[in-house]
């Protein structure tokens, strides 16, 4: 009896295994031959889908009409045929359904409630989105992001109806879901940036503040749509400057990171957006220029009704600012021309929609009458022995999971202790490794500050040697003078010891020995002031931050590189303003000066002119450095790379490739920003930004610098 149980399971348990490896091979096969389709076309690619979503159904395969389903419904919606995507979500939603799969079920629902807020559709939008995140929210700490992706549709249909206090509670649970699960940092970029926008949609600056610069904190290269929050930010502070800075960033993300033609209307929207600016700084030629480039975009991608109402009203608008009424009201009309139309279409659109609901309704209640056919057949198929091997497969498979469950934990548990020696480990290298790299630094620089000390050794030397002569000229005065001490030798008359200090000139000695003195006195304060500066410099870190000046820090790192700028003639020009004191590891930050400057120097070395400049100045909560020089500059590939480690563009062996990636941690470590602008043929300029006050008082002490 016992030998037959084993045979039963092993029998169910090999039919499972060849189901599913089936389905797998069958969706491999199917990708392969639908992305060669869809080089030709989408209605192509997508009557690949349809055939094999017929023979999924001839051979009542559930599980991979599932797939098959999901995949056609993406693809519809990823072409903006929502209608289509809506119909195979709600066959999608009936297959899930059949086969009891409950996060299917609430993805489905999840992108049928999007799909209806596209469509205005908002109560059905909020019943189905709620409905997903019900059912996700059972498996949450198996499907964090799924549960997460659910949250932010909740707060695009709140954002929209303007019920904000439900879309903050939604956001803050999708961004506590993500951090708590460790997740990809561009996942936390988004759940932060949609807190940080939900923030503004109230108007609470601060908090909106706080949760944009988080989004930007976790991202290395901020997306068109944080820029485009920082900018509305600044707008609703007052600052035009920077919400035109940011807005020109949000475009030009979208021209070097994302293809036009696959995002036109974002585009389009955020080239508005830099034309708007421009109109409310009184910047009209510039304004113009963005609005007809947003029209040719428009034209081009044939969207004109979608968005060139917005662009003639702008155009309107930048013309009658400039007293050009008769473009004025040229543009006032094309825009009441395209509303009509679009008013039109939307009627149009309408009927289609709800015709094209009747029909799926129709065909939905086919399809379910199927369905249950179906079900009564499989049922009526089904035996008395298929039934207990079930049984006896689920049994063995219970067993099994309990007995892997608690080789899991232990595993677990080992792999976590594990874990966190390497993270010790790991920090500790990284603390070695900041280390080893001041110290490189130092070793390249050797040279130089060992003429800078020599310089004033030699100085103290030959004024040494001039003292000595002095006292020599002095010595018989000085004898004659030690006579007087004894009683027995014969008296000398002060007419004596006048005319022997004429003859060695004591006057002139005198002043002579006055200056030679101060001489040596300044040539040791100028080597106690090297040697200082080079203890600042190399000292290891401490840990603890504290207060600082960044003026002193940078004039501290530009005398240790005195010997080089002289080496090489380059023209320094500093502009430090009045700095307040900020929290910092001054011996951190002097690394980073150093690692820039040094790249500076080679960069304007073998130029005509080598000029670097270097400025500070206060920038709202921020203390801004920048360092710009004269260098041949570097192009977009480079300059995308130059943080990455071990990206060098030296010769080997005369550079590590670490020193600006170290920079940029150090700089993160420290809540700061750093960023790189540069021109071939003209030059780089290297921009950083620490905060004032730091936002964590927490982050006073250093635990470890973070990748």
């Amino acid at each position: 009896m016992r030998q037959l149980l084993i045979v039963s399971i092993c029998f169910f348990y090999s039919i499972t295994l060849s189901a599913q490896e089936a389905t797998e091979e069958v969706m491999d096969s199917l990708n392969q031959v639908y992305d060669a389709a869809k080089k030709t076309s989408f209605d192509r690619a997508k009557q690949v889908l349809f055939n094999a979503l017929e023979d999924a159904d001839a051979e009542n395969n559930l599980y991979l009409k599932v797939k098959i389903l999901r995949k056609l419904a993406i693809a519809q919606a990823a072409n903006r045929r929502f209608i289509s995507a809506y119909q195979e979500y709600v066959v999608l939603l009936e297959a899930c359904e059949a086969i009891g799969d409950s996060i299917c079920m609430g993805e489905t629902y999840n992108r049928i409630g999007h799909i209806h807020m596209l469509k205005n559709e908002y109560p059905l939008a909020l019943t189905n989105g709620l409905e997903g995140v019900r059912l996700l929210h059972q498996y949450q700490d198996s499907i964090p992001n799924k549960l997460a992706a659910g949250y932010d549709e909740l707060v695009y249909t709140y954002w929209r109806i303007n019920r904000l206090e439900e879309a903050e509670n939604y956001a803050l649970r999708s961004l506590s879901l993500r951090q708590n699960h460790a997740m990809d940092s561009a996942l936390v970029t988004k759940s932060a940036r949609i807190v940080g926008e939900t923030y503004l949609r109230k108007n609470i600056l601060d908090k909106a503040q706080k949760y944009l610069d988080l989004a930007v904190a976790h991202s290395r290269n901020p997306t068109h749509l944080l820029r485009t929050n920082l900018a509305r930010l600044a707008e609703k502070k007052g600052d035009l400057q920077l919400a035109l800075y940011h807005h020109e960033q949000a475009l030009a993300y979208m021209e070097t990171r994302v293809k036009r033609k696959r995002r036109p209307i974002p585009y389009i929207s955020i080239t508005i957006d830099v034309a708007v600016t421009h109109t409310k700084l009184q910047q009209y030629d510039q304004a113009i220029e963005y609005y007809e480039k947003a029209l040719a975009v428009a034209e081009e991608e044939q969207l004109e009704y979608e968005t060139a109402s917005s662009i003639y009203k702008g155009l309107s608008e930048v013309y009658e600012h400039q007293k050009e009424y008769q473009k004025s009201l040229e543009y006032y009309k094309a825009m009441n021309v395209v509303q009509d139309s679009v008013r039109r279409a939307a009627n149009e659109e309408k009927i289609k929609e709800l015709e094209a609901q009747y029909q799926a309704r129709k065909q939905a209640e086919e399809i379910v009458q199927l369905n249950e056919l179906n079900i009564q057949r499989t049922r009526e198929r089904n035996s008395l022995s298929i039934g207990i091997g079930i049984m006896l497969l689920l049994t063995g498979l219970i067993y099994n999971l309990y007995r892997s469950r608690r080789i899991i934990i232990k595993d677990l548990a080992a792999q976590k202790a594990a874990t966190e020696k390497v993270l010790e480990e790991l920090k500790a290298t990284q603390s070695q490794l900041i280390q080893s790299e001041k110290m490189a630094s130092l070793g390249q620089l050797t040279a130089g500050l060992a003429h800078e000390i020599n310089n004033p050794v030699n100085f103290i030397a030959s004024n040494v040697k001039a003292l000595k002569m002095d006292f020599e000229d002095l010595e018989p005065l000085m004898n004659r003078l030690k006579n007087l001490e004894s009683a027995d030798n014969e008296a000398i008359t002060l007419e004596e010891i006048k005319k022997l200090s004429k003859q060695v000139q004591f006057s002139l000695l005198q002043s002579e020995l006055d200056e030679i003195i101060k001489s040596i006195d300044r040539g040791v304060a100028r080597t106690t002031d090297i040697i200082k500066n080079l203890k600042t410099f190399s000292r290891k870190t401490s840990g603890q931050f504290a207060l600082a000046n960044l003026n002193e820090g940078l004039q501290s790192t530009l005398a240790i590189l005195n010997h080089e700028i002289k080496e090489h003639q380059i023209n320094v020009e500093t502009q430090f303003d009045n700095l307040p004191l900020i929290h910092c590891d001054i011996s951190l930050l002097n690394q980073v000066f150093v690692n820039i400057l040094s790249n500076a120097i080679q960069a304007v070395s073998e130029t005509d002119k080598p000029s670097i400049k270097i400025s500070t100045k206060v920038q709202e909560k921020y203390v801004q450095i920048k360092i710009e020089d004269s260098g041949m500059g570097m192009d977009e590939k480079t300059r995308q790379k130059i943080f990455e480690p071990f990206f060098t563009t030296k010769e080997v062996g005369k550079g590590t490739g670490l020193g600006l990636s170290i920079s940029y941690n150090i700089i993160k470590q420290h809540q700061g920003i750093i960023e790189v602008h540069s021109e071939q043929g003209v030059g780089t300029v290297f921009t950083i930004l620490l905060p004032i006050i730091m936002k964590d008082k927490r982050s006073k002490t250093r635990k470890g610098i973070s990748g």
